[in-house]
């Protein structure tokens, strides 16, 4: 949070003072973060750079004009690309050897896979938003990102005990579904105590 905090910040400055250049500043800043020493939250701002300043061209562009070709073609390789990313992949276990090879091959796949999902994700919500009750229902856990953040993170530290782990996609997926089934449903029952609402959720 306190990262997608900082990049705010920063892309509210660069969207307003650096309209043309906006996109190579970010380039500027993503190179020159890969090339600095290991610092405070470096490998998260690194992760989530990319995808940030994505989202920020997306939310310029009318994702609903995404052709269809293109989002099945998105769709098929991102389920394609899904089977060779495992958990070496991921910002936990990032490389800081940003001129070799390895380095590359992980962040060429993982931002692969990332732009490829992201570009799914807004071709299905092109025709789920025609569908009212599974538009409102997408609509409902959007607005709970924060409670699912906050208690999630507590369902896997269960994990740190059972240590299971799996690459198998259908059964991350089908965990990712019922995590934020249980972190829905702890957070309606938390959410009834003023304080703990207050605290955890920064709701009156």
């Amino acid at each position: 949070m306190t990262v997608l905090y900082l990049l705010s910040i920063f892309g509210l400055f660069i969207v307003k003072k650096a309209k043309f250049a906006r996109y190579i500043l970010w380039g500027g800043i993503f190179l020159l973060l890969n090339l600095m020493p290991q610092h405070w939250m470096r490998k998260e701002l690194i992760f989530l750079l990319p995808f940030f300043v994505t989202a920020i061209a997306f939310s310029m562009k009318s994702w609903e004009r995404i052709p269809t070709w293109i989002g099945i073609s998105a769709f098929i390789l991102y389920l394609v690309c899904l089977q060779y990313f495992t958990f070496e992949d991921t910002m936990y276990r990032m490389s800081d050897e940003f001129f070799s090879k390895e380095y590359h091959y992980h962040a060429i796949l993982r931002y692969t896979i990332g732009f490829l999902g992201i570009i799914s994700a807004f071709w299905i919500c092109k025709y789920a938003s025609r569908i009212p009750h599974l538009s409102n229902a997408i609509t409902y856990i959007g607005g709970l990102t924060l409670p699912i953040y906050v208690i999630h993170q507590n369902i896997l530290l269960v994990n740190t005990y059972t240590k299971i782990f799996t690459d198998n996609i259908f059964v991350i997926l089908f965990s990712t579904i019922i995590i934020i089934a249980v972190s829905i449903g702890l957070y309606l029952i938390l959410r009834r105590e003023l304080h703990i609402r207050l605290l955890l959720f920064g709701e009156q």
